[in-house]
């Protein structure tokens, strides 16, 4: 189990409750969960930097054990989303950020123009990303920014979509959507 809170990220085993590893490597007021792929933990501290971290020490593994760090546009509210291969982050000003999940060198950057507080999240080879606004935005999920798809759903939307059975639910201000198969199975 990884928890979050300044200045550490603290790793520890869920049947027993104790510590088994932590870092030094926040600032500021974090609200991102990490996330886990490619045997790396990234965490996000928006007043310092996303970092990624080898969860395999024991004790203190600040200095040993942060793989690679990056600063730049980053999220104050929402998460990181992994394949393994590339991590994606949306900062609240409309920012999204793609990086290289093992090295943390820069894919790219894209301005997109709209808020985001809702994580982006990976369905397949895409990557889905809901603004504020409502605009519900498919990327192809790869090392160039390449948009795919917009459905605009018209009403202000703050929570992730969620997927289950070739389905995506979105709650928007006033209603549960749903997009998707209208089969049965």
């Amino acid at each position: 189990m990884i928890t979050c809170g300044e200045p550490w990220v603290i790793a520890y085993e869920p049947a027993t409750g104790a510590e088994l590893w932590r870092a030094s490597c926040l600032a500021g007021q974090i609200v991102s969960s990490p996330v886990c792929a490619n045997g790396l933990v990234y965490v996000v501290s928006p007043d310092n930097k996303l970092a990624a971290i080898r969860p395999d020490g024991r004790g203190d593994v600040t200095g040993t054990h942060l793989v690679w760090t990056a600063e730049g546009a980053l999220p104050s509210i929402p998460s990181p989303v992994c394949n393994g291969e590339l991590l994606w982050l949306v900062d609240t000003g409309g920012v999204v950020t793609c990086y290289d999940a093992k090295s943390g060198q820069k894919a790219w950057e894209k301005d997109l123009g709209a808020s985001f507080q809702a994580s982006p999240t990976i369905v397949g080879n895409t990557l889905y990303l809901l603004s504020d606004g409502g605009s519900l935005l498919a990327l192809e999920a790869g090392r160039q920014y390449a948009p795919s798809g917009r459905i605009e759903l018209g009403e202000q939307c703050l929570a992730s979509p969620a997927f289950c059975r070739d389905r995506l639910y979105v709650r928007t201000k006033h209603h549960l959507v749903c997009l998707g198969s209208s089969r049965t199975e």
